[in-house]
This record gives structure tokens, C-alpha cells and sequence, in this order.
């Protein structure tokens, strides 16, 4: 994927999880890479998730990867990134 496409996801999701009922409730950190907690809340549905990220020697992102659950929460995010990309894009 490149950096734009990818860019626009980061963003589109960002926008989606991101707000007051967003935060992070734990981090666990190696040398390059780390898994980081949350909880949202989008349009009354509990979510729980990880981000996990690992970089390089530059500390450039060489990998991002958010997973959601439960289940109706991934659906929801899914449907709500892509209206996102489709304002964005």
C-alpha cells in the first residue's frame, strides 16, 4: 500500500475512533515495535482494540495494524472508514 493510501486510511480512521470515549489503557514497547490498548466508543457500540507498530532504525513506521473487536464493532468501523475515504479521497 503506499504512503498516500495508506495515509488516507490512518486519517479516515483516526477520524472514526477518535473522541471522547477514545483512549489508550496500556502499552507494551520493544526495541521497534509496540502494542498499544484501547477502548471507543462509536455510536454507542464498546470497542476494543490494538495498534500494533513496528519501525526501523530511522524510527520510520515500517508496519501499522489496528484490529478491532467485538465483531459488530468491526463491521461498524469498516462502514464508517469508508464514508470517511470517500470524503477524504
Amino acid at each position: 500500500m503506499s504512503r498516500t493510501i495508506t495515509g488516507l486510511h490512518l486519517s479516515a480512521s483516526r477520524s472514526v475512533l477518535v473522541n471522547d470515549g477514545f483512549r489508550y489503557v496500556r502499552e507494551i514497547r520493544g526495541e521497534r515495535d509496540a502494542v498499544l490498548e484501547l477502548v471507543a466508543v462509536v455510536d454507542g457500540i464498546a470497542i476494543d482494540g490494538v495498534d500494533l507498530i513496528r519501525w526501523d532504525d530511522a524510527g520510520e513506521i515500517t508496519d501499522f495494524k489496528v484490529m478491532v473487536r467485538p465483531r459488530r464493532a468491526v463491521a461498524l468501523v469498516r462502514q464508517k472508514v469508508a464514508e470517511m475515504l470517500k470524503l477524504l479521497g
